[in-house]
C-alpha cells in the first residue's frame, strides 16, 4: 500500500506541478519562467555549439 501511495503522490504532485506550470505561465511565470527558460537556454546552448 506505501509503494502504491507513494507512485500516487508522486504522480500527482508532476501532474499538479505541470498544470500549475501552464496557469503560473500566463499570469506570474516568475519559478516556471526561470525553470523553462533555463532548461531551453542549455538545450539551445549545446545544439548551437554541435
Amino acid at each position: 500500500i506505501k509503494k502504491a501511495m507513494s507512485s500516487d503522490d508522486m504522480y500527482s504532485q508532476l501532474f499538479t506541478q505541470l498544470q500549475s506550470h501552464h496557469e503560473s505561465g500566463s499570469g506570474s511565470g516568475c519559478g516556471a519562467g526561470e525553470d523553462d527558460e533555463s532548461g531551453d537556454d542549455e538545450d539551445a546552448g549545446k545544439d548551437a555549439n554541435s
